[in-house]
């Protein structure tokens, strides 16, 4: 069993996409509802998918994995790794934060979890391109 591992959202924009330790990264999926009906991978978003134009019935959201989510992605980590560091975008842009934690709560010693906002953290803000420090350290 790998003793950490770092869960970052698709939001994520890598440096280098092939770096020392990519392997040991692991992506939660956000998707993006155009329309009422419309939802969209955020590996399938492309111009292409998009209306041609933000006419009324175009209303773009965020949708996030929710608290139970979470939980089931952190007990699928926990069966490869004793330690799970999530690297999510800012609270200031969702609530993927407050589930993530919410949910490291409901798992609480199966796994160690350490959920950190790229927004805010108790330091300092992280800064754009903050991130890739914070994932260089979690690997090390």
């Amino acid at each position: 069993m790998g003793s950490v591992c770092i869960l970052t959202d698709n939001t994520v924009q890598f440096i280098k996409p092939n770096f020392p330790g990519r392997d040991l990264v692991n992506l939660v999926n956000l998707e993006t509802r155009v329309t009422l009906t419309d939802r969209i991978n955020g590996h399938d978003l492309k111009a292409n998918s998009l209306p041609p134009s933000a006419a009324d019935e175009v209303n773009p959201s965020l949708q996030t994995p929710g608290i139970e989510d979470f939980r089931t992605v952190f007990l699928n980590l926990a069966s490869q790794y004793n330690e799970i560091v999530a690297i999510l975008h800012s609270s200031y842009l969702s609530r993927l934060c407050s589930y993530a934690s919410e949910a490291a709560g409901l798992v609480r010693g199966r796994v160690s979890i350490q959920v950190i906002d790229t927004g805010f953290s108790e330091v300092s803000p992280v800064k754009q391109g903050d991130s890739f420090m914070v994932i260089q350290i979690g690997l090390r």
